[in-house]
């Protein structure tokens, strides 16, 4: 009779099974899981919140305080950043730039993630889910924490506007004044080379001379 009972309860078994330990690790990894991957998105985001919320603090702001004081009173928020970029001359050439560099930048890494990702789909080679996972990982890491070491590595390599806009010109009054300098040197070298040259054609004809003449 209590069998039959128990069968006829079919809420019970399920209840038992739901609270069993099985299913409550399940349910913990679950939020577990959601509390990671809220975290890394949490922190993909504040570097570009930063960067959004010190466009609209004024300059001596933001050489003397960190951008998340901004948060609190008193609120010093301004447009001036945005106004004198769009002020600026040649703003349309800036542009054109901006739109060759992101339009490629958009485009080829897309062709390569797809055919990446058609090998890790379709293709077995080895060590293929660690690459994967390193691949998902590097992706967390946000964009923003390359600029720094690129810069330094453009400002090592002499990669900066003013050397760039110098190299157009042309040579500077320095340059211009060193090579003035090593000019008369490079003259007297020269003459140096010729009077070796001609000392040196002289004593042969003078040892032809005495040969014929032995």
């Amino acid at each position: 009779m209590s069998v039959a009972a128990a069968a006829d309860r079919p809420g019970t078994a399920a209840t038992a099974a739901r609270f069993s330990p099985q299913w409550i690790a399940g349910r913990l990894s679950g939020v577990v899981l959601h509390l990671a991957v809220i975290g890394l998105t949490v922190a993909w985001m504040v570097p570009t919140i930063g960067i959004l919320f010190t466009s609209f603090r004024p300059f001596t702001a933001i050489n003397s305080s960190g951008w998340w004081l901004a948060l609190s009173p008193p609120f010093q928020f301004t447009l001036d950043n945005y106004s004198k970029v769009l002020s600026t001359s040649n703003l349309g050439h800036s542009f054109f730039n901006s739109f060759m560099i992101s339009i490629p930048a958009t485009i080829i890494p897309v062709a390569i993630a797809a055919f990446a990702a058609y090998a890790f789909a379709w293709m077995k080679f080895p060590f293929r889910d660690w690459i994967f996972l390193a691949i998902v990982g590097v992706l967390a890491i946000p964009l923003q924490l390359s600029f720094v070491p690129v810069l330094s590595f453009f400002v090592a390599h002499g990669i900066t506007p003013s050397r760039m806009s110098a190299r157009r010109k042309g040579p500077t009054r320095s340059m211009r004044k060193s090579a003035a300098a090593r000019a008369p040197c490079s003259g007297r070298k020269s003459e140096s080379r010729l009077r070796l040259r001609r000392s040196t054609a002289s004593m042969r004809l003078v040892v032809s001379a005495l040969r014929m003449r032995s």
